[in-house]
Parts: C-alpha cells; sequence; structure tokens
C-alpha cells in the first residue's frame, strides 16, 4: 500500500471517530425511551422511528385491554370444524340420493307433489357439496342438517311407493284398500244396516223420508260394483252376492207396501215370520263377511 493511500485511510477513520464521539457527546443531555412495542432506543417523541406506532394511542389501546373483561365468543357463533364438514359432505350426497331414488319410481314423474320434492332433494345436495368450504356458524349447520333430516323423514313416510324396501308394504296395504273385493264388502254391510233400518222403522216422520229408505232398498249398488270384479276374484264373493240379491224380490214388494200404508213403518205391519227370514239370510251374509276378512289378515 503507497503512502498516500494509507494516509487517506487514516484520514477517514479520524474522522469516524470524532464524528461519533460529537454524535454520543449531543445525545447525552437529551432524555431516552424505549418504544413498548419492538424496543427500540430513540429520543423523546411521539412515536417510534423505527415501528412507527404512537406511543399515546399504544397506551390508551393497553389500558382499555386491561379494563375490559374478555368476551368469550358464543358457541353457536363459532365456524364449523372439520368433522361438521364432513357431515355436511355426507348430508349432500343422502340428499342426492334420496332425489335419485325418487327418480328411479316411475309415480313420481307423474304426480306434481313428488316431482316438486324430488327436485327440491336434489338441489338441497348440489347445495350443501358446493358450499361445503363456507365459513359456517355452527347454528347454520345444524339448522339445515335439521331440515333436511325432516323433509326426509317426512317424505320417506308419506310415499312409501317410491321407497324399495316400503314397496311391498305399500302394495299390501294399498291392494286392501283399493281392491273392489274389499269395496264389496264394505258396501254388502251399508246394504245389510239399511235393510235392517228399514225393518225396525215404526213410523216415518214424512214422505220424503219413506222415498228415501225404500229409494235405498232398490238401489242396484251392489250389482254394479260386483260388476266391477275381476272374473277370477268373483268366486271368493259369490256368496255375499247370491245371498244379498236374493232379497231384492221381497224387499221391492216391502217398499211398494210401505209407501202404501205411510206413515207407518214396516215395523207395525210386517209379519214376524217374513222379518225373522230376512233377518236369517242378513246374518248368514255377516258371517260370510267375518270369514273373508279373517282369512285375509292370516295371509
Amino acid at each position: 500500500m503507497s503512502r498516500v493511500a494509507f494516509a487517506r485511510a487514516q484520514q477517514k477513520l479520524v474522522i469516524f471517530v470524532i464524528t461519533r464521539l460529537k454524535s454520543i457527546v449531543s445525545f447525552c443531555g437529551k432524555p431516552i425511551m424505549i418504544c413498548p412495542n419492538c424496543g427500540f432506543e430513540q429520543e423523546e417523541s411521539f412515536e417510534c422511528a423505527k415501528c412507527g406506532i404512537v406511543f399515546a394511542k399504544w397506551e390508551e389501546h393497553r389500558a382499555k385491554a386491561s379494563t375490559t373483561p374478555y368476551q368469550r365468543r358464543s358457541v353457536w357463533l363459532r365456524p364449523v370444524g372439520e368433522g361438521a364438514r364432513l357431515g355436511r359432505i355426507v348430508i349432500g350426497f343422502g340428499a342426492l340420493g334420496v332425489a335419485i331414488i325418487m327418480c328411479l319410481s316411475g309415480s313420481v314423474l307423474q304426480q306434481k307433489g313428488p316431482l316438486i320434492a324430488t327436485l327440491l332433494f336434489a338441489l338441497v345436495g348440489i347445495y350443501f357439496l358446493i358450499s361445503v368450504r363456507q365459513r359456517l356458524d355452527l347454528w347454520r349447520f345444524l339448522a339445515e342438517a335439521v331440515l333436511v333430516a325432516f323433509a326426509a323423514f317426512v317424505v320417506f313416510f308419506s310415499m312409501p311407493e317410491v321407497f324399495s324396501f316400503r314397496q311391498e308394504e305399500f302394495r299390501r296395504t294399498g291392494s286392501q284398500t283399493k281392491s273392489p273385493a274389499v269395496v264389496m264388502l264394505g258396501v254388502a254391510r251399508s246394504r245389510i244396516e239399511k235393510v235392517r233400518a228399514f225393518l225396525n222403522t215404526e213410523t216415518f216422520e214424512s214422505q220424503e223420508a219413506a222415498l228415501a229408505m225404500t229409494r235405498d232398498l232398490e238401489s242396484d249398488v251392489v250389482d254394479r260394483v260386483f260388476a266391477s270384479i275381476e272374473p277370477e276374484e268373483r268366486q271368493v264373493i259369490m256368496g255375499i252376492y247370491l245371498r244379498l240379491k236374493s232379497l231384492n224380490p221381497i224387499l221391492s214388494t216391502l217398499s211398494k207396501t210401505a209407501l202404501e200404508k205411510q206413515p207407518l213403518g214396516p215395523a207395525k205391519w210386517l209379519p214376524s215370520v217374513t222379518k225373522a227370514d230376512i233377518e236369517r239370510v242378513l246374518q248368514g251374509v255377516e258371517q260370510d263377511i267375518a270369514v273373508l276378512e279373517k282369512a285375509s289378515q292370516a295371509e
């Protein structure tokens, strides 16, 4: 190193030392403060030269935090965790599954109510799967889950013909209520009640009442219901039909006589022998009905 370069280096070192000494001497007479946020030492000021916080606002915030009690967030307002998100996925696929099962039933597409329910379940399933990554509160998650479960419960019990494991039960109960043979049993009971009411009438209240009662006796509803039954099913209720039909001639005669002798009813003028014969036929019909009902329950 040349003498000129060495002299310049010494000169720079001396200048640096003198400058630092001047700054130390000038700083010693001034107050020093430490930033409460980052710990930086500096001259007294209203803000930190390093992190930039305002000391007055910092102290105000600390004082407020120390005097305000801790507010616990309600559990219902907390976001759901991963387990709840997984449950949301399960519910979404479950709703889609219900919609698919309902679509596989041909009767759903032919009825307005089940079709709307199918569309709703499909939309709910899609919504759950799309919104699974949203930040949901616990109350909202539970509300949605309860609503979907309730809707599925209602649909399951209101449409047994849709769900495969309840179709057999539906066919069994549905056949009992819709079979013409079962309807025939109800018509036969009604016929028995009307005939007995006619035979036990002592006085007709009016001519209209007499006409209504005799019109019921001459009604052909039994013949019409029997004609609507399939030929292979008629053998089951043939005995009931023939017994009731055997009463038609005598009941037709009694209805005409009742109109002539009104307001007196059949209980006043009908011979006891004739009444006993009619009652015997009615009891036979009741026995046949009881046997058929017992056999259907055993099946």
